[in-house]
């Protein structure tokens, strides 16, 4: 089964409990850009307590919009009550004409706003022609610049216009869902052109923190190649960097961010930032781990010259170790040792043999690390 298969599927329940039912939105645009739909939706005359008793399987995610989740074997078919007496009004009600359009199980479409002509032209147009659609919802200013970089689309002239003037309502978007948004737009890949086009967006420079490092911006705007980021962490290491820590941590809790995300940029960009001034140790290289020095090389490749990421990626994959578990000592072997150790003096002796079995000074042999140790001091 695939995602349009299971829309089918809610669609052919509900008619059959004499509902009208259409698949509605992306998954109807996606088609017709033989695009891969990754989810898809389904509008209905039905309401949630009807829904809700046709299918055995139901999410709760949205009851007090008229929207609710039918699970189809694993896939999760988002259904919602028309927004008004019929389709046509409920189409209405939406962002982009490329997005206003309904598609029944037979293959009928529904187009009300001239949404496939605009997806034939490849523009971006709003639904009613007015400030409406943003007005009702201005993280809508921000969709329309991530649908024209994913479709490679042109923002029609009025539509963009309308989005200059109102830019400074995107503040108004709650700032999880901004970020959203942005990590959604970490998924395009831009080459210079496409970064300059962003950075003029006046959308996107009412939004605070956001590529404001001068050197990484110029170079983001003069690649050749599309510039691609391969997961939120990349895109926030990239998007907030700044050598002073301060301004990372205040950008990372505005758009209200996961501490584990949060924790792994800032020990990215604490290391870029070391590198300017010396070059990374053997210890370095461990504390970031695989994944992180990764995006830092990246990262480091656009704020300076002639990175050799070969060969620090080379130095990395020849560490003794790559991680504590991986040392031939516990601490239970330091306790059989010496009886009676506390447990802070056995975490010291710990972190002593990490850092000189990463530094290749100690050799990682359970043996060698214990005639090691008679030497040092527990305090």
């Amino acid at each position: 089964m695939n995602w349009k298969q299971a829309g089918d599927e809610v669609i052919s329940q509900l008619e059959k409990a004499g509902y009208e039912s259409y698949i509605v939105g992306g998954a109807v645009r996606d088609k017709w850009l033989d695009r891969i739909a990754d989810d898809v939706d389904v509008s209905t005359r039905a309401k949630v307590k009807d829904i809700q008793s046709i299918f055995a399987r139901t999410i709760e995610v949205g009851i007090q919009h008229g929207t609710v989740v039918v699970l189809i074997g694993r896939f999760p078919v988002q259904v919602s009550t028309f927004k008004g007496a019929s389709i046509e009004e409920d189409l209405g009600q939406r962002d982009f004409t490329i997005n206003a359009l309904a598609e029944t199980k037979n293959g009928k479409i529904i187009d009300p706003f001239q949404g496939m002509d605009d997806l034939k032209k490849q523009q971006i147009r709003t639904v009613t022609g007015t400030e409406k659609p943003f007005i009702d919802d201005p993280l809508r200013l921000l969709r329309a610049l991530r649908f024209s970089l994913q479709l490679r689309f042109e923002i029609e002239p009025e539509t963009q216009e309308t989005m200059n003037t109102l830019s400074v309502l995107i503040k108004k978007s709650a700032k999880e869902r901004i970020a959203a948004e942005l990590e959604k737009i970490s998924k395009c890949p831009l080459d210079g052109k496409q970064w300059r086009w962003l950075f003029n967006q006046a959308v996107f420079n009412q939004l605070p923190y956001l590529f404001n490092y001068e050197r990484l911006r110029v170079s983001l705007q003069t690649q050749r190649k599309s510039v691609t980021f391969v997961d939120e962490r990349t895109w926030w290491s990239f998007a907030v960097y700044s050598p002073n820590i301060e301004e990372v941590n205040k950008a990372l809790r505005v758009y209200k961010r996961s501490n584990k995300l949060s924790k792994d940029v800032k020990e990215i960009q604490q290391k870029v930032t070391q590198f300017a001034n010396k070059h990374w140790s053997l210890f370095d290289l461990y504390t970031l781990g695989c994944d992180r020095l990764s995006v830092a090389l990246q990262l480091l490749s656009h704020l300076q010259d002639e990175i050799d990421v070969a060969a620090w990626t080379n130095r990395y994959l020849q560490l003794p170790i790559k991680q504590k578990q991986e040392l031939n000592i516990s601490g239970r072997d330091i306790l059989n040792k010496y009886p009676g150790i506390s447990g802070s003096n056995i975490g010291k002796l710990i972190c002593k043999v990490e850092h000189a079995v990463v530094s290749s000074e100690l050799r990682n042999d359970k043996d060698v690390i214990l005639r090691w140790l008679e030497r040092e001091s527990f305090e």
